[in-house]
């Protein structure tokens, strides 16, 4: 794995906006660190363009240097269209489970008064993604189809995976259906009033996986970001009034900091 290479993939959207805002936390400027950051369009139309040859060679990159950051993406929903970047990118790295976490956010009150982080714990390639679907007849006679692929061998890597997580953590394990949408982002595109928290905390645990040096500078951009919301500044959807790039700008100010600070220990 090349420590200090991350693969960007960009998006669509507010998907990419937020990606450029987490890029902004890896600036030399910001971390000190001088990363090589080689960039693949997967925007809906540079996907159609290149007949999903634009994630293949996205995906080639990722397994030559081993990390990569990814914007979200259209996936349009005609079957004769691209279909989902995510799915092949997941086929060609040898993913199999998806792992979120949830965390609670300093001074923001949780729904429901759930207090402990919850990890979704997911099957990576088979499934929704693996569908054929079709039509047959035409007017009122008219069916459709679905068929999905869902394999045992990758079913056991998720729920095995599941059960030592819990046991690691002391949680308990739930089951149920996940369904796959075609997300948009109506409302939101390019008006700087999204929450870039999940792609800079995104960033930073990319750091977390190379050298020490990064991985300093990630623990520094996860607590800058944390603090950030525990002090007021927040966008509107955590109850605060801060446009998306102001709430990056107050990170990347602490960040600074801390790593100065940390300098002179």
């Amino acid at each position: 794995m090349d420590a200090r290479t991350i693969v960007v993939l960009e998006g669509d959207d507010t998907g990419q906006e937020l990606l450029e805002e987490s890029l902004r936390l890896l600036a030399p400027g910001v971390t000190g660190i001088e990363l090589e950051l080689p960039r693949f369009d997967l925007s809906l139309e540079s996907r159609r363009s290149t007949r999903n040859g634009v994630v293949h060679e996205a995906a080639a990159a990722i397994r030559e240097h081993g990390l990569g950051i990814k914007a979200a993406t259209i996936t349009p929903e005609g079957r004769d269209d691209v279909g989902s970047p995510n799915r092949i990118l997941r086929e060609e790295i040898g993913g199999q489970v998806i792992v979120r976490t949830g965390r609670r956010i300093p001074g923001v009150v949780p729904l429901g008064g759930v207090h402990a982080p919850i990890s979704v714990v997911r099957m990576a390639v088979g499934d929704a993604y693996g569908a054929k679907e079709w039509r047959e007849g035409s007017g009122d006679d008219e069916v459709a189809y679905r068929t999905e692929r869902i394999e045992r061998r990758i079913c056991r890597a998720v729920a095995e995976f599941a059960f030592r997580q819990a046991e690691r953590t002391g949680a308990k394990v739930f089951g149920g259906p996940k369904y796959t949408v075609s997300p948009t982002y109506e409302g939101m595109q390019g008006k700087d009033v999204a929450n870039p928290m999940a792609m800079v905390l995104a960033a930073a645990a990319l750091l977390s996986h190379s050298d020490e040096e990064c991985e300093r500078a990630g623990r520094a951009i996860r607590e800058a970001c944390l603090e950030t919301v525990a002090d007021g500044t927040r966008t509107a959807d955590l109850g605060g009034y801060s446009a998306t790039s102001e709430f990056t700008d107050e990170v990347i100010r602490r960040t600074r900091t801390k790593l100065d600070v940390w300098s002179t220990l």
